[in-house]
Parts: structure tokens; C-alpha cells; sequence
């Protein structure tokens, strides 16, 4: 069952922005609104990418994850680009689709 979620107080320039890019996409503002909290659904807090990271270090992984702050922070950072990067494959794909 879907739900409807209502905004209020949306600045007229973060309204237009996304005006903008629901038109640039083909999209009514609410579709692009939708894509865009879908993809914000999948990806993961931080929290919860820190509990993974956690169970991998308790597991045993093949190489070991340190636990320097800023080892971590750049892991962090290179999977959650790589994680982007197919989300935006995904999403684009799935927007040509619907566009078609």
C-alpha cells in the first residue's frame, strides 16, 4: 500500500530547482520526487553502513578492514561513490524505461 507525504514550507528556490530537474528527466515533479526518495530509501545511514563494517570485522574478512579513522573514512567514502554511481545507473536506466 503507498502512502502520501506532504511537505510544507518548501523554499521557492529549492521548489524550482526540482521543477527544473523533473522537467530535464521528463518527469512531473512528483514522479522525480518519488525516484529520488527511493533512491535515498536504498542507501544505507551511516550507522547502518558502520554495523556492516563492524559484522565484517567480527566475521573475518579475506583482508582484514583496520580500524584507522581515516582508512575507514575513505573506504567509507569510495563504497558509498560506488554505491552512487550504480544507484544513478540504475535510476537513469529505470527512467528511460519509463519515458518510452
Amino acid at each position: 500500500m503507498s502512502r502520501m507525504i506532504q511537505i510544507r514550507n518548501v523554499p521557492d528556490a529549492v521548489h524550482r530547482q526540482f521543477k527544473v530537474r523533473a522537467a530535464e528527466a521528463g518527469m512531473t515533479l512528483s514522479a522525480y520526487l518519488l525516484s529520488e526518495m527511493e533512491v535515498i530509501a536504498a542507501r544505507p545511514t551511516a550507522r547502518e553502513w558502520m554495523a556492516r563494517v563492524r559484522e565484517i570485522n567480527t566475521r573475518g574478512a579475506a583482508e582484514p578492514i583496520g580500524t584507522d579513522p581515516a582508512e575507514l573514512a575513505a573506504d567509507s567514502v569510495r563504497a558509498a561513490r560506488a554505491e552512487r554511481e550504480a544507484e544513478l545507473a540504475a535510476t537513469e536506466s529505470d527512467r528511460r524505461s519509463r519515458s518510452q
